[in-house]
């Protein structure tokens, strides 16, 4: 089963996107998810994930 994780913030910028994206994957990885990785999903700030 494949799961994707859509998180607000990241930024409106594809590099602040990536740090976001990044800084989820490091987190999951130290929650002990490392053989089972969700998809994360950066949707930018509040206004654009509405």
């Amino acid at each position: 089963m494949k799961i994707k994780i859509y998180v607000e913030g990241g930024g409106d910028i594809k590099v602040l996107k990536t740090k976001c994206r990044k800084g989820f994957r490091n987190f999951f990885r130290k929650a002990g998810l490392d053989g089972r990785m969700p998809r994360v999903v950066a949707c930018g700030g509040r206004l654009a994930t509405m």
